[in-house]
């Protein structure tokens, strides 16, 4: 059986957001992957949309060979990988080929926190390019670290997602 992780990128429809959900739908329908979460919470305060309900409604061709589950609760990369581990634990999807979707920009700090929560998985991990300002890079170095911590340390995988909600009360 194979799954798929769509991390989302924020709570508003652009034209990169529209390109990354029908490439993960190209991707998936060419590789038969059979089942894919996405993933991404309300991450602007007064939100009405979950990333992940978004990503879903701008599925162009909805097909009946691919299963989608939303997870709607993570507020960071290394919180779209933890609930969406649970959401495969708690389907049983046994023997599983693993595809992790994000942009260029999150790509190796997906690929190490894959690493740390995955660890018994195949796991592809599929990037797509992502028009993203260079501070955005920049801020994946400090990210990476945060969230490599949150993922083998519960007591600092709390801390972080209190610190992001705090963040999106404060200035989303």
């Amino acid at each position: 059986m194979k799954v798929g992780i769509v991390c989302g990128y924020g709570s508003h429809v652009d034209n990169q957001l529209k390109r990354y959900v029908n490439s993960v739908m190209e991707y998936a329908l060419k590789n038969e992957i059979n089942n894919l979460i996405f993933s991404g919470g309300y991450t602007f305060k007064d939100s009405t949309t979950s990333e992940a309900m978004l990503m879903s409604s701008l599925i162009d061709q909805p097909t009946p060979t691919i299963n989608i589950v939303l997870e709607e609760r993570a507020l960071t990369t290394l919180h779209n990988l933890l609930y969406a581990q649970k959401i495969i634990d708690s389907l049983k999807f046994n023997q599983h080929e693993l595809y992790i979707f994000c942009d260029q920009v999150r790509f190796f700090k997906v690929y190490i926190l894959s690493k740390l929560i995955f660890n018994e998985s195949k796991i592809n991990l599929i990037k797509f390019r992502r028009q993203e300002a260079l501070v955005a890079y920049i801020m994946q170095i400090p990210s990476i670290f945060y969230q490599a911590l949150g993922a083998v340390s519960p007591g600092w995988e709390k801390k972080l997602l209190i610190a992001k909600q705090k963040w999106i009360n404060k200035y989303r």
